[in-house]
């Protein structure tokens, strides 16, 4: 099943930066639902961006930004995580650094 979307509703998982690659673990009731385990290596994300919603992702993701990682081989995914922005910042942050991810902030 693709991670990517659900057609009626946001799926719920845990987002993970290891040293090697972003991670995307969904929860058990998703797990149950098929969706799978979803992973990006450092070096495979070309870029990392919010979309703005618009009226064809308006029954995936609502009326909120999504976050979206472009991998080198043109596919695209998107994600509805909480604070998309954040999350996005986060990433390039990452990507553009050469140790462990950052800490995770407190308001999160």
């Amino acid at each position: 099943m693709p991670w990517k979307k659900s057609p009626f509703r946001a799926i719920g998982a845990w987002m993970y930066l290891t040293n090697r690659r972003v991670l995307l673990v969904p929860g058990s009731h998703e797990q149950f639902l098929g969706h799978k385990v979803w992973w990006a290596l450092r070096e495979d994300i070309a870029e990392v961006d919010t979309v703005d919603p618009t009226v064809k992702n308006l029954l995936v993701g609502g009326i909120r930004n999504m976050l979206k990682i472009e991998l080198q081989d043109g596919s695209v995914q998107l994600f509805n995580p909480y604070k998309p922005s954040k999350i996005a910042k986060e990433i390039r942050e990452w990507i553009s650094s050469e140790g462990e991810p950052a800490a995770p902030d407190a308001d999160r």
